[in-house]
């Protein structure tokens, strides 16, 4: 009668642990039964003298108190199983997203409108409209791409996500509170050329609050000399004029390059600020 009550008691309590999600707290507490069942049957023909067959009587009260224990016990683990679904699977959603890999660079292109060149028709030549188009020199537009990534790194990952858009548009932030570096990188398939030329002026849209916190620098180079040859004008800031801002790159004297094919304006925030990508596009720039 023992034998069989306990038994009982130990397939019970291997279906509520299944049923409330512990699997190898189960599967351990059905092995322990099978155990059992083989112990009990194998010295069941042993004498009433023996201690393994020696009489005992659980009183029905006792029988009864231990019945409401287990039946109390199995109640609880079955209610925790049911309520703690949901807990569950949004700690483990919220395990997954922790560990989802983040990127450590993005890429940008700028929206531009494909134009088709169209060659003047000629006409006389009226020197006073030469003075004023020398005087205004026409804006080039600015179709590289935005490069935003973290230092050490020079550049973006090859793996970094490829956006549209420019970095107005968005609003990049490290993950981290490590710093963010924004790149601005053209390539040109022909040459331009420095002759004459004193200085580059840049015209920047921002949508940050207030006037920008940033300052650039500008990098050219000379991609077809070997060495490459290499223009670099340190940080200059950003000034409010005629309704934008601008930014003017004076080029030093005596430089070893007289062309560039390739074009790149660094964006350098406060020290407060290095977490956060400056929300800038370059609309072109001019020679001046």
């Amino acid at each position: 009668m023992v034998a069989n009550f306990g038994n009982a008691l130990l397939l019970h309590t291997a279906a509520v642990l299944a049923i409330s999600g512990h699997r190898w707290l189960a599967a351990l507490v059905l092995t322990a039964s099978i155990a059992f069942s083989y112990f009990y049957a194998r010295h069941a023909g042993a004498s009433l003298s023996s201690p393994l067959r020696a009489p005992s009587r659980w009183k029905p009260a006792t029988i009864a108190i231990l019945c409401l224990l287990w039946i109390g016990f199995s109640l609880v683990l079955i209610v925790r199983s049911l309520g703690g679904g949901d807990g569950d699977r949004k700690s483990k959603g919220q395990t997954q997203a922790a560990r989802e890999p983040t990127s450590r660079g993005i890429i940008l292109r700028p929206r531009f409108d494909k134009v088709k060149l169209v060659p003047p028709r000629p006409r006389p030549i009226n020197l006073e409209e030469r003075r004023q188009a020398l005087a205004k020199k026409q804006l080039i537009p600015f179709r590289g791409f935005y490069w935003i990534y973290q230092p050490p790194d020079f550049m973006p990952p090859p793996s970094s996500p490829l956006q549209i858009g420019t970095p107005s548009e968005f609003r990049f932030r490290s993950n981290d509170t490590s710093p963010l570096r924004l790149t601005a990188d053209e390539r040109f398939e022909i040459p331009q050329s420095l002759s004459g030329v004193s200085a580059l002026e840049f015209e920047i849209q921002t949508t940050e609050e207030g006037r920008p916190s940033f300052a650039a620098r500008l990098i050219l180079r000379d991609m077809a000399t070997i060495p490459n040859g290499v223009i670099r004008v340190p940080e200059q800031p950003m000034k409010l004029i005629d309704g934008g801002y601008k930014v003017r790159f004076d080029l030093p004297s005596g430089s070893r390059i007289s062309k560039f094919d390739r074009l790149t304006v660094d964006f350098v925030s406060e020290y407060h600020r290095l977490h956060v990508a400056p929300r800038v596009a370059i609309l072109g720039f001019r020679f001046l």
